[in-house]
């Protein structure tokens, strides 16, 4: 299966996305999610996956800026070092159940990493993880982000906090070893889109840029 992964403004890909995360976040988890706007001063970026053959959107990940000063990081326990350069959150993480099991979730983290959070030089990601899975996670066992102790409630449930310092050696690593990852999983027809890919991920990472899985809220 080929895929191709855009970002998008607005248009049939907004509209796009806010099916997929309707069917898997209501009527799938019974989780119903306000609109994604971005605050003043705040910048917001969203990627689409979909099939080449058809067209069909099949997952989405949403990127969201985070001031220093949010209240959501004294809500969630996020301790950000002095001097931090810049902080995001990956949210709204959705694949349709049909299409799991072939490390899409991955590749949509590594693609907005590479894609939107180190062009815009953000040193430090977070994200939202349901709390019976995270510390065992393919985000912290492959992709090195941290595991937060406290278990706390949010709109998506019982979650703890994942974190990553994106100029980290272990976030460097994390990135290699995901776009390892995917590129084993892939079906020999998406080899040659996979190759194509592996190059700028490396080259970005030995510059020290770096990334993040399932289920993101």
């Amino acid at each position: 299966m080929q895929l191709v992964i855009e970002q998008v403004g607005n248009g049939d890909g907004v509209n796009a996305i806010t099916h997929l995360e309707d069917r898997v976040f209501r009527k799938e988890q019974n989780i119903k999610l306000a609109p994604l706007v971005a605050m003043p001063g705040q910048r917001s970026y969203r990627l689409l996956a979909r099939v080449v053959s058809s067209g069909e959107p099949i997952g989405t990940i949403s990127v969201v800026e985070t001031p220093p000063d949010s209240p959501l990081l004294e809500q969630f326990g996020i301790a950000i070092p002095r001097g931090s350069n810049g902080i995001a959150r990956y949210t709204r993480l959705a694949v349709l159940p049909e299409y799991r099991g072939q490390a899409l979730s991955t590749r949509l983290i590594l693609e907005a990493q590479l894609r939107l959070v180190a062009p815009a030089k953000i040193q430090h990601t977070w994200l939202l993880f349901d709390a019976r899975q995270a510390s065992n996670s393919v985000l912290c066992r492959l992709l090195g982000f941290q595991c937060g102790s406290s278990v706390i409630r949010s709109e998506y449930g019982r979650s703890r906090v994942l974190f990553r310092d994106e100029t980290s050696i272990a976030a460097h690593n994390g990135n290699r070893r995901g776009w390892a990852y995917v590129g084993a999983l892939a079906e020999p027809p998406c080899l040659a889109e996979t190759e194509t890919i592996f190059s700028p991920a490396f080259s970005m990472a030995s510059g020290h840029a770096a990334t993040a899985v399932p289920p993101a809220a």
